[in-house]
């Protein structure tokens, strides 16, 4: 009996165990193309989509920081009215709260603007 190998491109290998903590968190307003365009970086990139979201949220907070003009899309209704349900660091979760209230942002609006400029620095062009 023959036995193959596969390993599909789809499944990544579960992640090693580590002291992070992870909370979890909802967006509401995300198009879906955005979240599509994300997930496919995330496998050019060879790492989970988690990974792409938190490295977008440190970018913008960053940008955000050093006082970057940000261009902010307009929210649009009926747009991505399902909520996307993702689990990320404890920390990360703290920093993106903490930033927008500092900046008087909602949640969702930050994740979208971080997210899209992310993209779009990754050569990804999404319409929000």
């Amino acid at each position: 009996m023959e036995t193959y190998l596969y390993q599909s491109i789809e499944s990544l290998p579960m992640p090693p165990h580590t002291d992070r903590e992870y909370g979890d968190t909802s967006f509401t307003g995300l198009p879906s193309s955005l979240l599509d365009s994300a997930r496919e970086l995330a496998k050019r990139q060879k790492v989970y989509p988690r990974d792409v979201f938190t490295q977008a949220i440190q970018d913008l907070i960053a940008r955000l920081d050093a006082g970057e003009t940000i261009e902010w899309p307009l929210s649009r209704p009926f747009v991505g009215t399902t909520p996307y349900h993702t689990r990320l660091e404890v920390e990360v979760l703290e920093e993106m709260r903490k930033a927008c209230e500092r900046y008087r942002l909602r949640k969702s609006l930050f994740f979208l603007t971080a997210l899209r400029d992310h993209l779009r620095k990754n050569g990804i062009e999404v319409e929000v």
